[in-house]
């Protein structure tokens, strides 16, 4: 009987002991299973908040939408116990989301509650966003053409900036390039001779064929006697106006350089410009 009592607690305490492991091990497996789904379901989240988010919600917004999607028909109280917004902050969320559409209030026998709209309801919401933007699009369209017009003109003041312009503009030239001059050859040549005798130098590798108008000066004269081994053609307009600038035109851009002091140098890289003063070039041309 002794040893019949101590087998039997012997096996109670076995059994014992086996039920333990087994709710042990049942309990660490629902716990693996409860994080996995956890983590699921936060990454979940997390992918749905920057879509929201490039629909034009903010942080908050999209925080406590979700939120409201999640548990349903809620209190302000209680979706404050459900997500990190605080609760004065949540009640300017909601009536921006009300405005959208996409959060509805409810008052009920004086209690306000909130509740939201069909997910479905955001393609509408985008309708309308794609409706408003093609109203005013032509007008941000037209402000990128004044934009882009403006980024087109270029100021260069002072003589480093002049160098500047020039190193620019020879870079810029392709032989096959327009190459169009009027002005003042002589007080052209007066800003800097060496640096211009260098430069015509380094254009004539590039740009062997060209057209100009001058004023009448000893130096435009000089150009016009030796036209035909510069290679150039050469005109010359007799006016008793001082023009102490010079006027480049080519393919892409129209080169306007001050020739007195303080330097400055314009350029206008537009199409329509350019064709404009090839034109005017031109109606001179054919009067001389």
């Amino acid at each position: 009987m002794y040893w019949y009592i101590i087998f039997l607690i012997h096996e109670i305490k076995f059994c014992w002991h086996n039920i333990w492991e087994y709710w042990y091990f049942s309990f660490y497996v629902l716990q693996l299973f409860c994080q996995y789904f956890w983590q699921k379901y936060i990454m979940n989240i997390k992918r749905l908040w920057n879509h929201l988010q490039k629909l034009g919600f903010s942080e908050k917004e999209a925080e406590v939408y979700l939120t409201l999607l999640s548990i349903g028909e809620s209190s302000v109280l209680q979706i404050s116990k459900s997500c990190s917004v605080k609760r004065a902050t949540i009640y300017n969320i909601l009536d921006i989301l009300e405005k959208k559409g996409i959060v509805r209030l409810q008052v009920d026998w004086g209690k306000s509650t909130f509740i939201a709209e069909s997910p479905k309801y955001l393609e509408s919401l985008i309708e309308q966003q794609k409706k408003e933007l093609s109203e005013f699009l032509p007008e941000l369209e037209k402000l990128q053409q004044w934009s882009s017009s403006s980024q087109a003109i270029k100021f260069y003041r002072g003589k480093e900036a002049m160098y500047l312009a020039y190193d620019k503009l020879h870079a810029s030239l392709k032989p096959s390039d327009d190459y169009l001059v009027f002005g003042d050859i002589a007080s052209w040549f007066d800003t800097d001779r060496d640096f211009f005798s260098k430069w015509l130098e380094k254009r004539k590798k590039v740009i062997r064929s060209w057209r100009s108008i001058f004023t009448d000066s000893q130096m435009a004269q000089k150009f016009l006697q030796n036209q035909w081994n510069l290679e150039t053609r050469v005109k010359i307009i007799h006016s008793k106006k001082n023009f102490h600038a010079i006027k480049l035109i080519t393919s892409k851009q129209v080169f306007l350089h001050k020739t007195w002091l303080p330097h400055l140098v314009i350029t206008i890289e537009d199409s329509a410009v350019v064709a404009l003063y090839k034109q005017m070039f031109e109606v001179l041309w054919e009067s001389l």
